[in-house]
């Protein structure tokens, strides 16, 4: 029998793949960073630096930590034609984050951090409309950076890091028995014509024996799920040539994934005229597949000691994911799904008020674009290009300063085209999702 090529979503990636810039890239990895936009790559100057900018970690003396909880609250739906209203399941989804430096000496600083650089959870009720294409995308990550920055001069540091990730996948959808009846129509009839029947009679037998029965059974369910750990580097630079100006230029590599999944069914029909149990069967699986590089820049500004300006620009080289390939060993065997995403920006603005010595305030602003075609979007993240609106406040004590930021993210309204062959409806995505952090920060 040859192979199912039929839309069926199989790897344990395809989620993850969505998640970094322009998908659902998480940066709540700071407090008082989500009160700026996002913007703190020029900035740099406390411990979450580990993850915007290593080479800012030099401007802090002896040990220094920050932990961060951020908790994100989506309200996201897809309108059909008809009018009707799917809602994305709104649960909380906590963020945390964990970083210590210390200064080994006058030149060199260590820098560790744990935190989660992508998340996904889009649920959807097992019966929608869009259920062929998915109805769960479950995805949670946990990043080890460890970081030796090097300070050149008083104005100039850099940095190397290494990334250990670890993630986990679980994706599910529905598969239309009548859809994989149909698939297989050329070879069906083929063996049927083989019998001695003519073409007719064998189209006859067809759509009344195989095609019509197949349409009363139900939805095969559909679960694949993996995990992985992979390493990458990070490299930093960050550069103050005087009190009223740093930048910043931060890059971290791409990641070559070798996948080990594997595919679980339920509601497969047994012993049925065509042998459904024959090609969905619980086996394991093989995505490979390479993330792109990013590259974040920053610039900051120091009108006077009260008030910081910083703008970024991040790119995510996503032109690189065109195509994905796996390979489960079950009837559905090889795979393959074009993608041709695209590279994106990502710009961030924000400022601090420094109001006395005790308080600050945080305001800042983050675009963010899509990296997906609206030829190949999906249901797995109903994702558009968005803009974000934050403000945050501070409060230092000695040498800890207690933090909290709100940013409001709002999905620009997209429509998606319908695509039948990959049971893709014609929907419109609408959405915001609410973006909370507190933090505490160490600093001498």
């Amino acid at each position: 029998m040859r192979s199912i090529k039929y839309g069926v979503m199989t790897s344990v990636f395809l989620a993850c793949m969505s998640l970094f810039g322009g998908g659902f890239g998480l940066f709540e990895h700071s407090t008082k960073a989500l009160g700026m936009g996002g913007a703190f790559v020029a900035r740099a100057d406390n411990a979450t630096a580990i993850y915007f900018n290593p080479a800012g970690i030099t401007q802090l003396e002896g040990l220094s930590w920050a932990l961060t909880t951020s908790p994100i609250q989506p309200n996201v739906s897809l309108t059909d034609t008809g009018g009707n209203q799917y809602k994305v399941d709104s649960s909380l989804t906590v963020i945390p984050s964990l970083y210590l430096t210390y200064q080994l000496s006058d030149q060199f600083w260590l820098g560790v951090g744990s935190y989660v650089p992508f998340g996904l959870a889009t649920k959807m009720e097992e019966n929608w409309a869009g259920r062929y294409n998915s109805h769960n995308a479950d995805a949670s990550s946990l990043n080890l950076n460890l970081n030796l920055a090097y300070k050149v001069n008083d104005h100039l540091s850099l940095a190397f890091g290494l990334d250990a990730q670890m993630f986990d996948v679980t994706l599910e959808q529905k598969i239309l028995p009548s859809a994989i009846v149909y698939s297989q129509r050329e070879g069906i009839m083929a063996g049927l014509l083989a019998q001695g029947m003519d073409a007719v009679t064998a189209e006859y037998v067809f759509n009344t024996q195989f095609l019509a029965p197949s349409a009363e059974l139900k939805d095969i369910n559909q679960e694949i799920s993996g995990d992985k750990t992979c390493l990458g580097y990070n490299l930093a630079l960050h550069y103050k040539p005087n009190d009223f100006v740093s930048m910043g230029v931060s890059y971290r590599s791409s990641v070559d994934y070798d996948i080990d999944g594997k595919a679980k069914y339920r509601d497969v029909t047994q012993g049925f005229i065509f042998p459904f149990e024959s090609i969905f069967y619980d086996a394991p699986g093989l995505a490979k597949i390479e993330l792109p590089s990013f590259l974040y820049f920053g610039f900051a500004y120091f009108p006077n000691e009260k008030l910081c300006f910083e703008i970024d620009a991040w790119q995510s080289g996503w032109s690189t994911y065109d195509v994905l390939d796996v390979f489960i060993e079950n009837g559905l065997q090889s795979v393959q799904t074009i993608k041709n995403w695209d590279d994106v920006w990502m710009f961030r603005a924000g400022c601090e008020y420094v109001i006395n010595d005790s308080w600050y305030a945080t305001l800042g602003y983050l675009y963010d674009e899509s990296p997906i075609p609206d030829e190949h979007m999906d249901f797995t993240l109903p994702a558009s290009d968005r803009d974000v609106y934050s403000f945050g406040i501070g409060f230092t004590k000695g040498n800890y300063c207690f933090e909290a930021s709100y940013g409001y993210l709002k999905l620009q309204d997209r429509h998606v085209e319908a695509r039948p062959s990959e049971f893709i409806l014609e929907m419109d995505i609408e959405g915001d999702v609410n973006l909370y952090s507190i933090g505490v920060t160490y600093k001498k």
